[in-house]
This record gives structure tokens, sequence and C-alpha cells, in this order.
């Protein structure tokens, strides 16, 4: 009689055995899930997808995961890195193998598509479905959320009129230009400029004239300034380029008579033909020591020497 009972112990020990051990395993995947979603708890849009391929990967045992998003943006990777971040029609082809999707966001409106790629066929159960879907979604709240932080930050170091640097961005970036130029013990300027006779415009052609002078300002010496050289507005018809890349004065004088000459160009405001032009100070700064508030002020100096006529000052 203990015999015959034994294949019934042995079945019931056995059926606790896998309980137990698929018990282990949920926990196990769920943890993992756990800790993918906090990896994916950063403000930086690049950062959160290299950790979405990275944690994909891991989690559902891929070979290596793409999240392809509604701008065309393809970014490629596994537990290694990112292998690929650019447009998706210029994207390597995927190895051969199978790949699952799950959408990013709402069906109506999603970011992209989260992929899973895998040599071989592959199905996942309920749990991992699930589990999928979780990542889809937690993937969709980051990227809104560094979305949202990106335009406050493009926000608040920007002019919403002409899309330059204001004066907070300018400071910024500019603190960065500087500290290259002491490195590399070169010489940096910053050039300020005010439009000749901008409050007449105003007053005779209105706000909206003024507006579209300001934007034509901004394109001329977004075009003219070199690389690395940093163009802002910072009120009013007031602009500023810095300049961190310079071995004399007499360079910094070429290229500020360089940037009044962009702007003083013909432009069609409003049906009106206008011959602008502008006024230029200098603020010269050897080996980049000089900080930049104080190279703004003695550039401001040497503009409020000529305020009213076309022309610059060296300070």
């Amino acid at each position: 009689r203990a015999l015959l009972a034994l294949p019934v112990l042995l079945l019931s020990l056995r059926q606790v055995y896998l309980g137990r051990v698929r018990a282990r395993e949920e926990r196990e995947s769920w943890q993992g899930l756990l800790e993918a979603t906090r990896a994916l708890a950063d403000l930086d849009e690049r950062v959160v997808l290299a950790r979405a391929a990275a944690e994909a990967t891991r989690l559902f045992g891929a070979d290596s995961a793409e999240i392809e998003l509604a701008d065309g943006r393809l970014v490629r990777g596994d537990e290694q890195g990112v292998g690929y971040d650019g447009p998706a029609a210029a994207a390597p082809e995927r190895a051969a193998g199978a790949a699952l999707e799950r959408p990013v966001g709402p069906d109506a409106a999603p970011l992209g598509v989260l992929r899973l790629c895998f040599a071989d066929t592959v199905t996942l159960n309920d749990r991992e479905q699930a589990m999928l879907g979780a990542v889809a979604a937690e993937l969709h709240s980051a990227l809104v959320n560094a979305g949202q932080h990106a335009t406050a930050r493009h926000e608040a170091t920007h002019d919403p009129l002409t899309g330059l640097l204001n004066r907070a961005g300018l400071t910024g970036h500019g603190r960065s230009s500087l500290a290259g130029a002491v490195t590399a013990e070169v010489d940096a300027a910053v050039v300020l400029m005010h439009i000749s006779g901008f409050r007449e415009i105003v007053d005779t052609l209105g706000h909206a004239a003024g507006d579209a002078v300001l934007l034509h300002t901004a394109r001329r010496l977004e075009a003219a300034v070199l690389p690395g050289e940093l163009v802002a507005r910072l009120e009013g018809d007031e602009f500023a380029v810095l300049l961190p890349k310079l071995t004399d004065p007499a360079q910094a004088s070429h290229r500020a008579d360089t940037l009044l000459g962009a702007v003083a160009s013909p432009a069609q405001i409003g049906g009106t033909a206008l011959a602008l032009s502008a006024v230029a100070g200098i603020a010269y700064s050897p080996r980049g020591e000089v900080a930049l508030d104080e190279l703004l002020r003695q550039a401001g100096v040497a503009l409020h020497a000529v305020h009213g006529s076309v022309g610059r000052i060296d300070f």
C-alpha cells in the first residue's frame, strides 16, 4: 500500500516544487520589471532611449531592441550600449530573425514603437506580454517627461521670438566657451549690436514690423557666425555675439565688421523696403580671462559711445 501511494506523493511533491519555481520566476520577473522601469526615470531623452533598449534586451532575453519614434528617429541597442541612433530610413539592416512590437503610448497617437529583436521565432506568454506592455507604458511616460523638461529648458534659455539664445542661455553656454578659451590659450571677445533707427521703425510701421526686423536680423546673424561662435538676442533690438577663438584684437574687429555687414542689407518688411544697418561695441578678453558679465558691460559702454550712428567702437 505504501508503494502504491508513492507515485501520488511524488506527483504532489513535483507540483509543489513546480509551483514554487513558477512563483520564484514570477517574483524575479516582476523585480526585473521594477528595475527596468526605475532605470527609465531620467530627464535626458538620449539616456531614456539608451536605457530602454538595454533594459528591454535584458528583461526579455532579446538579441537587441529598437525604439522607432514617430518623427523618424531610430535607436537600436542592447545591454552593451546603443549601436545606432539616427534616421530610421538610413539605419543598417537588422540581422535576420523575428521581432515583437508594442506601441509606445496610446494606439491613437503613439510616440513610436518598441521592438524586441530575436534571432529565432519567439512567443511571449501572458505574463511576458503584460510586462512588455508595462515597459512600453513606462517608456511613454519617460519620453513625455523628458520632452517637457527639454521644452522648459529651451524656453528658459532661448528668446521666444527669434529662437536665439537669450541672456541666460548666452551666460550658460558662454561660460563654457570662455573656459575653453582659457584652456586653449586663445582670446575671446563680445560684439554687442543695436539696430539703427529701430525705435523709428516701430513707431512708423508698428510692432509687427519691428518683430519682422528682429527676425530678419537674427537670421542674418545666424548665417554669418562661424562654428563655435554664439549669437543671442538679449532684449529689444540688442544682439550679442561671443567670439571664443581669437588670436588678436584685429581679428575681433574684422569679425565685428563682417557681422555689421551681414545686418546691413535691404529687407522687405510689411511691403516696405528698408535699408537696415547696425552699430556695435566690442569688448576683448585676452586668454578668455575676463568674465562674460564684465565683457557684456564693457561692450555696452563701447556701444553707448556710438549709439545712434553707424559704426563700431572697440573697448
